[in-house]
């Protein structure tokens, strides 16, 4: 169940960050901030996948 968890929460922050990346017109840091974050997200879900399959 953890997993399942942790794989909803990402794609929450996905949501923010690209919320962020719309808005990020506004300040030159955002966007690079939001890519960043994005890559560790996608990170997490790989390793949320291999939890699953590994139970």
């Amino acid at each position: 169940m953890s997993a399942i968890t942790i794989a909803v929460s990402t794609d929450i922050i996905s949501l923010i960050g690209a919320t962020i990346l719309v808005n990020g017109s506004f300040s030159p840091y955002l966007p690079s901030l939001n890519a960043q974050a994005l890559t560790q997200t996608h990170t997490l879900k790989i390793h949320t996948l291999k939890n699953q399959v590994g139970e």
